[in-house]
């Protein structure tokens, strides 16, 4: 078995020290055998933790569908929603591309959501997808909160300050491949 975190390093400080100040990074930590691990875990996770149909099928469907739904709304009502024009910084359209640098003509547009209240939710976020996105991130909070306590132990890791869960939790993403059709843009959705 590859080892783990607790057998490698003594606490936080000596993996943050390995991996950012010596400058040994994600490659570091793959010749240590700590990623295989992590992918590892991660996969019986997704299979013992995470089910994968029944209700729960549907509320991710109709998610995609209102992503879907608002990527196809006109430019001036998505831009209502850009880091230049919205009322929150808890929802966000935007995209990577920049016409300066790139030199092919390709990038990801995104909505992201990150949850406050139902109060901010109703009032701020888009209505073609809002119910939506909060059914969804009800229907998923405690599996993903199970998925986290999973991997947590799995890397013996004995326990995490409610910031650190808030933040690991509280933000999920979902990608959107390329369609069928061969659309030339790929959208990309935080969810």
């Amino acid at each position: 078995m590859a080892p783990t975190r607790s057998d490698l390093f003594n606490d936080s400080s000596d993996f943050l020290k390995f991996v950012i100040n010596q400058k040994n990074g994600v490659k570091g930590l793959s010749e240590l055998g700590l990623l295989s691990n992590i992918s590892n875990l991660w996969r019986t996770c997704m299979t013992n933790v995470v089910p994968r149909d029944g209700p729960r099928t549907l509320v991710l469907e109709n998610v995609k569908d209102a992503t879907y739904r608002f990527f196809k709304l006109p430019a001036e009502v998505k831009n209502k929603y850009s880091k230049k024009h919205s009322f929150s910084n808890n929802v966000r359209f935007g995209t990577s591309f920049t016409p300066q640098a790139e030199k092919a003509l390709e990038w990801k547009d995104y909505l992201s959501f990150f949850y406050v209240s139902e109060e901010e939710a109703y009032a701020l976020w888009p209505s073609v997808c809002m119910e939506q996105v909060l059914d969804y991130m009800k229907e998923y909070e405690v599996d993903i909160k199970q998925l986290l306590q999973a991997l947590m132990k799995g890397l013996n890791v004995d326990n995490i300050d409610n910031t650190k869960e808030s933040l690991l939790t509280d933000y999920v993403k979902h990608f959107f491949r390329k369609s069928h059709n061969k659309k030339k843009t790929i959208e990309y959705s935080d969810l």
